[in-house]
């Protein structure tokens, strides 16, 4: 999907450098003639240049006037960090970011790589400083939080070999590192029928265009994991929301008529902002946590209710194996191997009572 919207120049520069970093050109190789390679693609002098420029910014290849093009060694890594201004708890700067750029900048300190951060790229004029940027400096990932920067990759990375790696499951990004709300849909459903929830709902975000729609985190996933789960869950009280604390407000309005005398309302949420909405529509509404209502949340460390008082069952990923992922990819992407997108479990995080 990302190579058919390159510019040819970079699509051959992906060619020569996945050549280089899988050992077919050997380090300190000297490279084919211009007009050779151009022959050999079926293409202009001008793209190969061009493809040659870019590996050159990326440090794949070094020219020695009068003596060609040589391959060259590498062995440190250039990470970009592009985050939106509005990713609800997933990207929101006050939350759940620095905990995973902390863990980054610990694995690039250790690791002698380096990193630079854009915040607020949610549109083309807040791209601006990006672009300028990808025109000075070659990047070997870019790691993306941004959902208008996944519907625009085509256009603003076109001239970049970098690995894409979207931090949630954006349908435009081929690799994602996203959660697996299957496996937590289940989980959830079985610990709020140990705690005699007599009936239980889901509050989930709306289906939109820029998520993968078969994504584990998605509305699809929960569903998924639902599916054959207790008679307890009734699909019928199931909320599509935004992601936001007026949502889980307004979400948790709808479902309070379902708050049972002698037994507690169960609501899994997949977001914890909106798990905020949920307890603040309960606080308003007088309805007793846990007595009356208990809510499973998706909490990563960091997140709004990571750190609540309110008693919640909180369901979060390993922030720092979500940085170690990274590096994995990175390093197998740098030694042309394939890279696949990847899921990480949730695990109920200090066991509620």
């Amino acid at each position: 999907m990302e190579n058919s919207r390159k510019s040819k120049s970079s699509q051959l520069a992906g060619i020569i450098r996945e050549m280089i970093v899988s050992g077919k050109i050997k380090t300190g190789e000297r490279l084919e003639a211009v007009a050779q390679t151009a022959k050999r693609y079926d293409t202009t002098i001008a793209t190969v240049s061009k493809a040659l420029d870019i590996l050159e910014q990326g440090a794949f290849v070094e020219r020695f006037p009068g003596r060609g093009v040589f391959a060259k060694a590498r062995n440190k890594y250039n990470l970009l960090l592009v985050v939106d201004d509005g990713f609800s708890a997933c990207a929101n700067q006050d939350v759940f970011l620095p905990v995973f750029m902390h863990e980054l900048d610990l694995k690039c300190r250790a690791s002698g790589c380096s990193y630079k951060t854009f915040l607020n790229v949610c549109d083309m004029n807040s791209s601006r400083d990006l672009s300028q940027c990808l025109a000075a400096e070659s990047f070997d990932v870019v790691l993306i939080a941004s959902r208008w920067a996944a519907e625009n990759a085509g256009k603003i990375f076109k001239n970049s070999t970098a690995l894409l790696i979207g931090l949630f499951d954006y349908k435009d990004i081929d690799v994602t590192i996203g959660f697996d709300g299957y496996s937590m849909a289940r989980m959830a459903v079985r610990r709020l029928a140990e705690l005699g929830c007599s009936r239980i709902s889901f509050i989930g975000f709306e289906q939109d265009a820029s998520w993968r729609g078969e994504a584990k985190r998605s509305h699809d996933g929960y569903m998924d994991g639902l599916a054959d789960a207790d008679m307890l869950y009734d699909r019928n009280l199931d909320l599509l929301v935004t992601l936001s604390l007026e949502a889980g407000v307004a979400g948790f309005g709808k479902l309070i008529k379902y708050k049972q005398e002698k037994s507690p309302l169960g609501i899994i949420v997949n977001d914890s902002f909106t798990a905020l909405g949920v307890v603040q529509g309960a606080l308003v509404n007088s309805c007793r946590i846990p007595e009356e209502l208990i809510i499973a949340a998706h909490a990563n460390k960091g997140s709004g209710v990571s750190g609540f008082s309110v008693p919640l069952i909180r369901y979060e990923c390993d922030i720092s194996e979500m940085a170690d992922r990274v590096f994995e990819l990175m390093q197998d992407y740098g030694k042309g191997q394939p890279v696949q997108s990847v899921l990480l479990e949730m695990k109920e995080l200090c066991p509620f009572k």
